[in-house]
């Protein structure tokens, strides 16, 4: 608990006031290859500073995929190539939206 304690204190003073991206070094605080519980909450307040512990909480069930109670390097790989996938739609409909009003507008 004292080393995970500390390890999340030396990820703040890295990290700038602003949120920083969830990567897995900061989520597995303790080395051991997997993320529990309280290494995942140390992390979302370092990632998603405003989020509400409850968030926290769902968050992290979502990630467990084989709900074992920790996620795994595999299951954060592929939750990170899913969230870059969905991000990546999301900007491509916002890209076709910005065009489609360009092409609406009356010179």
């Amino acid at each position: 608990m004292k080393k995970l304690i500390i390890t999340t204190a030396l990820a703040l003073a890295v990290v700038s006031m602003n949120a920083a991206p969830l990567t897995w070094k900061l989520l597995d605080a303790n080395q051991d290859g997997s993320a529990n519980m309280e290494e995942w909450l140390a992390a979302q307040k370092v990632a998603n500073p405003k989020a509400k512990p409850d968030a926290h909480a769902k968050w992290f069930k979502n990630w467990d995929k084989d709900k074992n109670g920790k996620i795994s390097k595999k299951e954060f790989d592929a939750r990170k190539a899913w969230q870059k996938k969905q991000n990546a739609a999301k900007n491509k409909g916002q890209q076709g939206n910005a065009q489609g009003k360009k092409k609406g507008k009356k010179s």
